[in-house]
């Protein structure tokens, strides 16, 4: 059986993740603002979870530009719907991640869903272990799942690994404008499950997405973390990104005069305490990058059937 892990469960990568590199600095009103450094390494306890917010805005941009893509063709591909694939336990033995993959984008297109992005998880936590978990968020008032208490250990287990079990399935956040089969007939023809879990659109897909992406299948070498299927696919929707400059202002006066500055954590804290940088210190002023998607359809591409072919 693979072995799979987690993000977050390895060594830290550098004393400097997480840590003040520079500062942002209001010479009108003496405002200062850190920025931080992160690794974005998947393994990387400090960091990860960095990791998966960038991975998850990236996914968010793609399914939410597909389908304004779409609907600008008058083609709209439907809501955007969370549902789970559970590979059955006779499929368990010489499992191949990538085989089954392929095999849960066939079947997330059988039961009518039209494109969406993929994530793998192998795990699932153990029952006796589900009460302790959540009563811990709850008694510290964490935010961040079930998943965010596994992180913490707070059983002080000797590993991550004995919270959970081997039970891999697939999240689907994709395009699903009508069921064309029941979970039950599915069962029966495919011997898969899936759940249909709610419309992640409603409930925001970044953070939907993100929280996905804490307890993922770590990818490996250059495979992808989150991958795409039917109309989300790269053969399907091209993407065009434009980047864009400009100088930001002081967000606590409006201020021009707003300048990065090279520090670490002490001379940070010197900058909280009330100390002026020196005018040698002040590199340049802070600039906003901001990058504009622009997602097309690929005009040979663009068919959907006509029973999916609706507005929104």
């Amino acid at each position: 059986m693979p072995v799979f892990r987690i993000p977050g469960t390895l060594d830290r990568t550098s004393e400097d993740c997480n840590t003040v590199v520079s500062a942002e600095y209001c010479k009108d009103c003496g405002k200062v603002e850190a920025r931080f450094y992160h690794c974005n390494n998947w393994d990387c306890p400090t960091c990860y979870f960095w990791t998966a917010s960038r991975a998850a805005h990236r996914a968010e941009d793609r399914l939410l530009g597909t389908q304004k893509a779409y609907a600008d063709v008058g083609k709209h591909p439907g809501r955007i719907l969370h549902v789970t694939f559970s590979v059955p336990e006779s499929e368990y033995d010489n499992f191949d991640c990538k085989q089954q993959r392929k095999k849960c984008y066939g079947y997330a297109e059988m039961i009518g869903m039209l494109g969406g992005a993929v994530a793998f998880h192998a795990h699932r936590v153990k029952k006796e272990y589900r009460k302790p978990l959540y009563d811990y968020l709850k008694n510290t008032g964490l935010h961040g799942g079930l998943w965010r208490a596994v992180h913490d250990n707070p059983l002080n287990l000797s590993s991550w690994r004995d919270y959970v079990y081997f039970a891999p399935h697939f999240h689907v956040l994709g395009f699903y404008p009508k069921i064309v089969m029941k979970s039950n007939e599915f069962f029966e023809l495919t011997g898969w499950t899936y759940k249909t879990i709610g419309v992640s659109q409603d409930r925001n897909v970044f953070r939907t997405l993100r929280y996905l992406c804490t307890h993922l299948a770590v990818p490996e070498g250059h495979d992808q973390a989150i991958t795409y299927f039917g109309l989300a696919s790269y053969n399907k929707t091209s993407v065009e990104a434009v980047k864009t400059y400009s100088f930001k202002a002081c967000p606590a006066c409006g201020s021009e005069n707003y300048y990065l500055i090279a520090c670490g954590e002490y001379m940070f804290s010197r900058y909280l305490e009330g100390l002026k940088p020196s005018e040698d210190s002040l590199l340049l002023h802070v600039r906003v990058v901001k990058t504009i998607k622009r997602f097309t359809v690929r005009v040979h591409q663009s068919t959907i059937p006509e029973v999916f072919a609706i507005a929104c």
